[in-house]
């Protein structure tokens, strides 16, 4: 009687836990150990959910619910979780659904993925550990699973970091540029040794033509008194006229030489001075000319 009684107390504790089961109702192109993991690993993402037993495949009974549901009995379980897993080549099926037991079989709920095999459980994950577990805890009658605590992150002190350091400013050095004003070429001084000395060019020209004048006057002369003793008037006319035109050309050759001279030398020895103050005279006297030349520095 004793024995009897602690039985029926244990079973009743037992029944009083209403729970889930997860078995393997189909497999298609995919071998029972891969099959089998698919399902195991459907059952650890059940989240909250508590289990009545270990999963089993329970290919046997064709996916037929009847079957499904007396063996869910069977194993005292509430809720029967089916798992379906297909492969045809690389591509797989996965299929979740929740059946009542209470209900003959009721479905409470479908979970639906394809892809790679295994990736299928991951890509169902959110739903399996979210509105899925949600729905097999309700029919349970269970309340959602405590949420884990999160603990405030440490408070740390602020600490004050002081003030920067501030420096006095610095007055940049400014350092002045000297900026030389280029001098042109020509020089106040310059241009004066250039006009000296185009003076004396043109003088030089000029006693030049004085002199051909006289040479011409020499060859008239020569023609007029062939002989050493002249008594021709035109002849002693066009002589003093010859003359005076080589006084003329000799004193304006002297002249313009030594301007251009000059005007060379002002034009090197003087090039950033102010202009000089030259002046070049030349008198016709009686019998030539009188020239002077004379410049300040």
């Amino acid at each position: 009687m004793l024995s009897l009684a602690l039985c029926a107390v244990v079973s009743t504790s037992h029944a009083a836990t209403p729970q889930a089961w997860v078995v393997l109702s189909r497999r298609t192109g995919i071998t029972s150990p891969k099959a089998m993991a698919a399902a195991a690993d459907v059952a650890s993402k059940l989240k909250g959910v508590p289990m009545a037993a270990a999963v089993e495949d329970l290919t046997t009974c064709k996916a037929k619910r009847v079957c499904l549901v007396e063996a869910a009995r069977k194993k005292q379980a509430a809720v029967l979780v089916t798992v379906e897993v297909g492969a045809v080549l690389d591509d797989a099926t996965l299929r979740v659904e929740g059946l009542s037991i209470d209900e003959d079989g009721k479905s409470l709920g479908v979970v639906d993925a394809d892809g790679a095999l295994a990736a299928l459980v991951t890509k169902a994950e959110p739903k399996l550990s979210g509105e899925f577990s949600t729905t097999l805890r309700n029919t349970l009658g269970l309340t959602p699973p405590p949420q884990p605590k999160v603990e405030p992150p440490p408070v740390v002190p602020m600490v004050t970091a002081p003030p920067p350091e501030t420096k006095p400013e610095v007055a940049p050095v400014v350092t002045p540029v000297v900026v030389t004003e280029a001098k042109p070429f020509f020089t106040p001084g310059r241009i004066a040794g250039v006009a000296v000395a185009g003076a004396g060019a043109a003088a030089l020209v000029v006693g030049g033509v004085f002199g051909a004048q006289a040479s011409a006057g020499a060859a008239k002369v020569k023609m007029l008194c062939p002989d050493a003793q002249c008594t021709n008037p035109e002849a002693f006319t066009t002589y003093n006229q010859a003359a005076q035109s080589q006084n003329l050309g000799v004193a304006l050759s002297v002249a313009g030489g030594v301007a251009l001279a000059a005007g060379a030398v002002v034009f090197l020895i003087n090039p950033g001075g102010d202009a000089p103050a030259a002046s070049a005279v030349v008198v016709p006297v009686q019998g030539g000319v009188m020239s002077s030349f004379s410049m300040t520095f």
